[in-house]
């Protein structure tokens, strides 16, 4: 068997003559099977290098049929195309005619458009034929384009996206990029002084340059978690293969959010024999118990690199910075700086304390507002005073002083007295949970005609509480009385108004005074248990620490503390490990102490309990560096040591 190219072709005569060839090859006699793939149409051109199969050839030199000598299945996107013409580039160098689109009879071509098609060889460099308009939905195939990396030519092969539901999927596609200037990029990676590169940030923050440097924050700041998770590489690993074109990767630190993923997040994948081929795919599970991502790759890869050795990059989700960028770009349009910079006006001299009048019918009493001190009574009242109702209020305090207990009375008393909708956010997703929880018992059984709970697009449902999917209705959304989100799963609300807004931000003042006292007091003292002899330990691959020694005092402490008589439920275990909170736990289970709370800081954010045991895990100095650097535990944050001994 020997292959050809076709030199001429007598489409009246149905035959084609072959270059330094006496042969004829019948084009009316087209094989639509070669390689093992089935051809739908194959219309021969000049130049098309075809087979010559010996036993195909008749005793008057005539071919008695023809095929392509080679097909491959590619995709990619079209380069050029000349509307005119009819003719165009696929991927900068395969050569495609209007006439190759037989299966796309109502399909206009257009450039950057992703297709699908088949790669034959030609004299003059490979075309295209059946070119298909790629849809999303054809899984298995394989996604090509080329791209440079380091001045390299490399070819992407892209796996499917997974399916996403029906409900809110994925970022708008109306969301700009925000790209990063590379001056920024450059600068930061170098180690310059981020002062020099932007002097503006040292300027005071007013309503001129508001934008600009919250702006130019945004950037410091996703270039920072870029470099970040690029500490996360893995090199030289062997996927596991699960079946068809599904592979799975372990790691180990996933349960600790080392890194932090999500569904749809991208890995960049390249094979060690072949840098200039790069594997993009999609996460489609995480298994969080098991510390694996299950995600889909290329045909390519499953057919030739499945045992091969490669490199995983992980890759930044910046959709919550593009979100943040786009709230800044519409602040002009649709907040008014005078509500970011109002006139100071001393809306506390304003209150009444005894009576707080409402607009007609609503009437709020000072009676209707239970369970908090003086000063956080006035704070409620003067939030909802009339006078400045439409200005911002912010109800500030350090740590323990109880500003989650006077939001919650807040919201309920809102709830209660009105029929205005409420809006409830939290920097975090714990943090949210927290307020749902008090709010919810609060408000008692009717709690669940009001709230509703709006998640995050990436948070995963076995994260959430039986509490917080009880109240966690999409559908819900758009008529509950009181919503509560993180600020970001905000941007994917229904576009519906709230009367009220309600933000519980990040712990940020300093101590001024506190109706809990923090020395020790006669009867309430802190007791300070060495355990100095004790070491801490990690799992493999995990990044959180835990302590054996520290976890059988805390045991031998909790014994102790319920047989003097208080409750299991009086009792709150502290640890900012979270390898350290469950082995805990799992030592509570084993002794039927399972109504004692264990949890981080900010779980305790908000409550208190007559017995606090704080597990602070460490007893190696040397590793208070490192605890600093990853911003974890008590030495790096003043204010988690703060919560922690205020409970």
């Amino acid at each position: 068997m020997e292959t050809k190219n076709i030199k001429f072709i007598d489409f009246d005569r149905q035959i084609a003559f072959l270059d330094d060839s006496d042969l004829i090859c019948d084009v009316s006699n087209v094989f639509f099977e070669n390689d093992g793939i089935k051809i739908q149409s194959y219309t021969p051109r000049v130049g098309d290098n075809i087979i010559v199969p010996r036993q195909e050839i008749a005793e008057n030199r005539v071919v008695r049929g023809i095929r392509p000598s080679h097909v491959t299945k590619k995709s990619g996107s079209i380069t050029f195309w000349d509307q005119k013409r009819e003719t165009g580039w696929l991927n900068g160098n395969i050569a495609f005619n209007v006439s190759d689109c037989g299966n796309s009879l109502n399909w206009a071509p257009r450039v950057n458009e992703e297709v699908f098609f088949l790669q034959i060889p030609n004299k003059k460099g490979p075309r295209a034929i059946e070119v298909e308009k790629f849809r999303g939905t054809a899984a298995g195939r394989n996604k090509v384009a080329p791209v440079r990396r380091n001045d390299q030519r490399r070819f992407v092969f892209k796996g499917p996206r997974p399916q996403v539901p029906k409900r809110r999927d994925a970022p708008p596609h109306f969301l700009p990029n925000f790209d990063v200037p590379t001056a920024l990029v450059n600068g930061i990676r170098l180690g310059t002084d981020i002062l020099k590169i932007i002097p503006a940030l040292t300027a005071e923050l007013t309503e001129e340059n508001y934008f600009y440097k919250m702006t130019a924050l945004l950037f410091c700041e996703e270039v920072a978690l870029g470099i970040e998770i690029e500490q996360f590489t893995k090199r030289d690993v062997i996927l596991e293969h699960i079946n068809g074109n599904h592979f799975s990767l372990e790691i180990p630190g996933l349960k600790n959010d080392s890194p932090q993923l999500g569904i749809a997040d991208l890995l960049i994948i390249t094979v060690n024999q072949n840098e200039t081929m790069e594997f993009h795919a999609f996460i489609h599970t995480i298994r969080h118990s098991a510390c694996t991502v299950i995600f889909q790759m290329s045909d390519v890869f499953s057919e030739k690199h499945r045992t091969s050795p490669v490199t995983i990059k992980f890759t930044l989700n910046r959709y919550p910075i593009r979100t943040m960028q786009n709230a800044l770009k519409g602040i002009g349009r649709e907040l008014s700086l005078v509500t970011l910079f109002p006139k100071a006006t001393n809306f506390y001299g304003l209150v009444d304390r005894r009576r707080f009048q409402w607009s007609q019918p609503y009437q709020v009493t000072a009676s209707m507002i239970s369970g908090l001190n003086d000063f956080q009574h006035d704070a409620v009242l003067s939030v909802l005073d009339g006078a400045g109702l439409f200005h911002p209020k912010i109800i500030f305090g350090p740590a323990g002083t109880g500003k989650t207990r006077t939001m919650v009375e807040l919201a309920r008393i809102i709830i209660t007295c009105s029929t205005g909708r409420v809006l409830i956010v939290a920097p975090s997703n714990s943090a949210a949970d927290i307020l749902l929880a008090r709010l919810s018992e609060a408000l008692g059984e009717r709690a669940e005609k009001i709230i509703c709970r709006w998640n995050a697009l990436r948070r995963n449902n076995e994260a959430l509480s039986e509490n917080c999917k009880k109240f966690s209705r999409d559908d819900n959304a758009k008529d509950a009385r009181c919503v509560i989100s993180t600020c970001l799963a905000t941007s994917s609300l229904p576009r519906r108004k709230f009367d009220f807004l309600l933000a519980r931000a990040e712990q940020y003042v300093d101590a001024l005074e506190k109706y809990r006292e923090i020395l020790p007091q006669r009867g309430f003292p802190f007791i300070l248990l060495d355990v100095a002899s004790g070491t801490e330990a990690r799992q493999t691959g995990s990044f959180s620490w835990f302590n054996a020694k520290e976890i059988v005092q805390v045991m031998s402490f909790c014994k102790k503390v319920l047989k003097a008589g208080l409750s299991q439920s009086d009792v709150g275990i502290i640890s900012p490990y979270r390898q350290q909170v469950v082995e805990i736990r799992k030592i509570l289970m084993l002794s039927k102490l399972t109504d004692i709370r264990v949890g981080s800081t900010e779980e305790f954010q908000g409550t208190e309990y007559k017995c606090i045991i704080i597990s602070t895990v460490r007893a190696n100095e040397r590793l208070l560096e490192y605890d600093a650097r990853t911003c974890i535990g008590f030495v790096a944050s003043k204010q988690r040591t703060c919560v922690a001994l205020t409970r």
